[in-house]
């Protein structure tokens, strides 16, 4: 640093001292007539270095501070700086001797004749001088070389950082179009497979399960090209369990061309149990996990998404699975508790769909489910049973090893207490010898972990229950004999986890258990200030997933336990207490939710806002909000058949747009269903919806008309023919609602009749209906769509038939020229397409955007649909418009 500025103080001081030099020549020469002619060429000299002296100045003070190889320094270090000022010093100095003062001519005529340099030094000082400009020409040279070359390193670091940054970007553009065609496929995250994968792993005791995983039945299926096994056991056996330890060994196997899916069905978890759940997971488990099934999604959000506008239909994710399966070599996909799944007979199609399909290709695919023992899958589904392992015939040592484990753990953790540590070994030999499974096991201890004395402890020993059944039993009549005064309490958690319509946290019971019948408002002094000693009587039969997330849940025991308490044999028992009807069960979950969303602090004017402080304080208010409805729909006939009303209905509901605690829940809920039509219908529409079809029908009563506009613009009527209400179709229609009644929606009237709802949404026997009623099917709408148009919107082929039979134009055209055949194609349905080919329907037509139906097929990849046009075009010998492309002209 210290040599750098050394430098650029050198060359300052000899631009001064040339400068100064060369000013005071030339004022000398401009008054001397006579000067002497070694002065001129000194000078011209003199002005060359001067003006090289200035270049250098520059570039030294540009020169970055860690140029340690810069041409000047090299200058500085070898002295021509310092030769340089030597120079013209001693010119300076002999310039000065002949330098004439003015007024003084006899003084200045001496000092011409006293020019102190002889010609052999003028030459030499001249000759000097020349080679200094060499030096210093040379010297800005070599220094812009540099520069160039510290410019070139610059814009090569440059370019590497552009390369990086342009990297960058594109893999963020990739990952952000991946999570975009992953999301379209499937709405549904990946995430609760991992959660229930990582909660049974949680729950796996080291030790077993390996004589499952080093058998040579496993081993063979591992390696086999098409292997399938299917894993039986009773309910508790080990099974999940079983299968998480199966995925964590095949895991090790992943690779770009392998994957490994999976999904854990349960009861608990409505998520968890349709088959549409099943493959939505599965698909976007196979985006996630490789690439070539990333493309074979992407190709299906090109041709069928139209830029995300259109979601994907779940009857894709299954073709969209088999497709992917024929781009991979290995696929391992693992269904666990198939007998938990609502719809197990369609997953296990499925199953075999995706096994054969994998198969054809050549893929080595295998197959893995579990479930109690099934005789219609092993009839129906050969594929799926080629190895079948029966757990009851290989657990013994499983479940002798968790009773060893279990017993030492409660003993180092104080929850069984022992005085004698001799009474241990009786207390192993029985638990294995009344333990069928690892669930009755942990049932048994649990049950012998609440004895207080080593006597009390061999008096359960002799006692032990013998079966699941008797287990639940036993556990259930010693809940209430140690908790006598919180037997209502445990029915009122029992009814939530068995009726839950999404899994409750400990908080959301914790505020059950303190809201007390007809209670206005939520007592927050009387919530669980710990809300985990809420479930303290129940402990035992149930079980926590999520510990420590933010969202930690609560479900029972097992699918099994929840079977007995809604079972006969429950109700038979001296544990009936706490039998459950599960119809009753949603009535009064339904009103549970009913008397929270109407409870005081919600029911102020919408208008003055509503502060609840911490998101903890109401917690079940969320839970309520999305669920009242899915139970009161599930309990509609309890409330039918009895002849009463439903629990805190009446502050929910009115005949007009609902009471402040209803539009504050359409606030709510409307985060939660983002684009469902219901948040905005007004109370006697939700009824119609769910349907609660006897208080829609009292409170059409109250309206001052039957064909009354409610805030959306549409009237009872449309919403019944909408959502398929047939009974309310025909109340209001016997009642005198007018069949022809038009929407009509704030900012723009729609105009929609009930007949366009009927046909678009397919409710056929709703559209007969109003057509005996004198429904017009031609009437058009607003933008000119007839109910024909929105049938083949809707793509029921009976109604579109129907309509076609009352004489409906299938060639109507809308404000911007789309008919019932573009809409057909737009909305994928080919049936509908072929009818109205056969009809002669108009395919020639121009929208306003200049598209047709055989350029939006092109558009959307419909290839079949566009051959049919072709010959269709071909067999009328059409001449289609110009905006087509021309290899689709005839």
């Amino acid at each position: 640093m210290a040599e750098i500025v050394g430098t650029v103080v050198s060359i300052t001081q000899l631009v001064q001292l040339s400068g100064a030099l060369l000013a005071g020549g030339y004022s000398f020469l401009s008054k001397v007539a006579r000067a002497p002619s070694e002065i001129r060429g000194l000078l011209t000299e003199t002005a060359a270095v001067n003006s090289l002296l200035a270049q250098l100045q520059q570039i030294a003070d540009s020169v970055p501070k860690n140029a340690s190889d810069d041409a000047l320094q090299a200058l500085e270090r070898v002295g021509v700086f310092q030769e340089c000022q030597a120079i013209l010093k001693s010119i300076e100095k002999a310039l000065a001797k002949c330098e004439q003062v003015n007024g003084q001519d006899a003084r200045n005529l001496g000092k011409k004749l006293m020019w102190p340099f002889k010609e052999k030094e003028t030459k030499d000082a001249l000759q000097r001088l020349h080679h200094m400009r060499g030096l210093l020409a040379n010297a800005i040279d070599a220094n812009s070389a540099s520069a160039v070359r510290r410019i070139e390193v610059g814009q090569a670091l440059l370019s590497d950082e552009i390369r990086e940054v342009s990297r960058h970007l594109s893999t963020q553009k990739n990952c952000e179009e991946a999570r975009k065609v992953v999301s379209w496929v499937s709405s549904t995250p990946s995430d609760g497979a991992h959660i229930s994968l990582a909660s049974a792993l949680s729950r796996h005791i080291p030790g077993t399960g390996t004589w499952l995983l080093q058998s040579k039945q496993f081993q063979n299926w591992k390696n086999s090209e098409i292997g399938t096994m299917w894993i039986t056991g009773l309910p508790g056996s080990g099974k999940t369990l079983l299968c998480a330890s199966i995925i964590r060994d095949i895991q090790q196997l992943c690779a770009e061309t392998t994957a490994v899916v999976y999904f854990f069905c349960d009861h608990r978890d409505r998520t968890k149990t349709t088959h549409e759940n099943f493959a939505a997971s599965i698909v976007r488990q196979m985006m996630e996990a490789s690439s070539l099934c990333l493309e074979q999604g992407r190709a299906l959000y090109k041709e069928k998404s139209k830029e995300g506008s259109r979601p994907c239909h779940k009857d894709e994710h299954i073709p969209l699975i088999c497709s992917s399966v024929e781009n991979l070599k290995e696929v391992f996909v693992i269904v666990d508790a198939l007998d938990e799944s609502t719809q197990g007979d369609a997953i296990a199609q499925s199953l075999v769909k995706i096994h054969d399909s994998g198969r054809k290709a050549g893929c080595h695919i295998r197959v893995l489910l579990t479930s109690r023992f099934d005789a219609r899958i092993q009839g129906r589904y050969p594929t799926l049973a080629m190895t079948h392992v029966v757990l009851a015939e290989n657990m013994r040592s499983d479940i002798q090893h968790y009773v060893n484990e279990e017993l030492q753990l409660r003993l180092a953790k104080g929850v069984l207490k022992v005085r004698n540590d001799n009474i241990l070994p009786a207390i192993q030999q029985c638990a294995l010898l009344r333990a069928g499974t690892i669930l009755q096991a942990r049932l048994q201890i649990d049950y012998l972990c609440t004895a207080k004395s080593d006597k009390e402890i061999k008096n359960m020993i002799q006692r032990l229950p013998n079966g699941l059944g008797y287990m639940y039993q036993t556990l259930l009549c010693g809940i209430a004999m140690r908790y006598p005064t919180r037997i209502v309490e445990v029915q009122k958690l029992f009814r939530c986890l068995v009726t839950a319509a999404e899994p409750l946290t400990a908080c959301e019971l914790s505020e059950v258990l303190a809201i007390e019948p007809d209670e206005r408002d939520l007592d927050h002094d009387a919530v669980a200030t710990d809300p985990f000693d809420a479930l303290e009587p129940i402990s035992a039969l149930v079980r926590i997933e999520g510990m420590g997330t933010l969202r930690s849940v609560v479900k029972l025991c097992h699918y099994s336990f929840q079977e007995y308490l809604c079972s006969h044999a429950i109700r038979q028992s001296p544990a009936h207490l706490f039998h459950i009807d599960k119809e009753e069960a949603q009535a009064w979950m339904t009103g549970l939710c009913l008397q929270y969303l109407t409870l005081n602090t919600f029911d102020t004017p919408i208008e003055y806002g509503l502060d609840l402080g911490s998101n903890s304080s109401y917690a079940f208010r969320r839970y309520a909000a999305a669920n009242w409805f899915k139970h009161a729909m599930m309990a509609e006939n309890y409330w039918l058949l009895r002849n009463i009303s439903i629990p805190f209905l009446g502050f929910f509901l009115d005949a007009g747009e609902g009471p402040p605690c209803y539009k504050r829940w359409q606030n709510l809920v409307a985060n939660t269903y983002i684009d469902a039509d219901f948040v905005d219908y007004s109370p006697i529409c939700i009824c119609i919806w769910i349907p609660l079809n006897g208080i829609a029908r009292s409170l059409t009563h109250q309206l001052p008309s039957l064909d009354h506009t409610f805030e959306n613009g549409l009237t009872c009527l449309a919403v019944a023919a909408k959502e398929n209400n047939l009974y309310m179709t025909n109340y209001l229609l016997h009642h005198g609602a007018n069949p022809n009644k038009p929407t009509s929606e704030p900012g723009f009237p729609r105009a929609m009749t009930p007949i366009h709802f009927a046909a678009e949404y397919c409710a056929f026997e709703v559209l007969e209906t109003l057509l005996k009623h004198g429904a017009d099917p031609h009437i058009p709408s607003t933008s000119g769509a007839t109910p024909s148009y929105r049938a083949c919107r809707g793509g029921n082929l009976d109604i579109v038939k129907r309509l076609k039979g009352c004489g409906c134009d299938i060639n109507v055209r809308t404000w911007d020229s789309w008919t019932p055949m573009i809409e057909a194609v737009v909305n994928d349905h080919e049936s509908v397409v072929d009818i109205l080919i056969e009809w002669d329907a108009d395919v020639s037509t121009v929208t306003g955007d200049g598209e047709t139906a055989l350029s939006i097929a092109e558009t959307l990849g419909q290839l079949t649909i566009v051959g049919k046009f072709k010959c269709a075009i071909s067999g009328l010998q059409e001449t289609m418009p110009n905006i087509l492309p021309e290899k689709y002209r005839e």
